[in-house]
């Protein structure tokens, strides 16, 4: 009989899936690795084939959900030349984020971070440190095709960039501690409008 093929990444990745699931519903503290094997029918020893500890477990389900933005926010601009459409089209894929995987990890990634900083005094454990960079990259990139191409005033992009992820931080965070105080799609909409209408030069 020809022995099972076992697809680490897919299996690797029905873990993460699982510990979404379970992180979602328990909360990290109370979550247990036999829950998440649990969910992912799989063995408590196979999980640790895997992944050492939940702390690694965790940092890659942060991992995978960076990865998913950043796929997204590429798959959304590559293909366009005029940086105003570019950037109408990375808050577009935000707003997309925030229907789907953002709802989803948005408590979960509060909790993580509160947890993380409990246990390792503050260490960026998750390299959030990275991630920004990596957006604010992606960003500063746009604005200064902007500029090149005169469509955009003159600026500071790094600056400017990172003024507006910090506005995307402190409306996710504010949606977070009372989702009733305002839609945040809407928010996110007018958000946009406002700061690509500032930066555009008059014509």
């Amino acid at each position: 009989m020809t022995p099972k093929i076992v697809d680490k990444k897919e299996k690797r990745n029905q873990i993460i899936e699982a510990a979404i699931r379970v992180f979602s519903k328990m909360g990290f503290a109370r979550t247990k690795m036999m829950e998440i094997a649990k969910a992912a029918g799989i063995g408590k020893g196979t999980i640790y084939e895997y992944f050492k500890s939940k702390e690694e477990l965790t940092v890659a389900v942060f991992n995978a959900f960076v990865h998913n933005i950043e796929i997204l926010l590429s798959r959304r601009t590559m293909k366009m030349t005029d940086p105003e459409e570019k950037l109408h089209a990375y808050f577009s894929a935000w707003f997309d984020i925030m229907n789907n995987d953002l709802l989803e990890y948005g408590d979960l990634m509060i909790d993580i971070w509160a947890e993380s900083v409990r246990l390792h005094e503050g260490k960026d454990i998750f390299d959030l440190k990275g991630m920004y960079e990596k957006m604010g990259a992606r960003l500063t990139e746009i604005l200064r095709e902007g500029m090149e191409q005169n469509k955009f005033k003159p600026m500071n992009p790094d600056i400017v960039s990172s003024v507006i992820l910090a506005t995307m931080d402190g409306l996710f965070l504010q949606w977070l501690l009372d989702k009733k105080s305002f839609d945040i799609h809407t928010a996110i909409k007018q958000m946009s409008e406002v700061m690509i209408a500032g930066l555009l030069k008059t014509k």
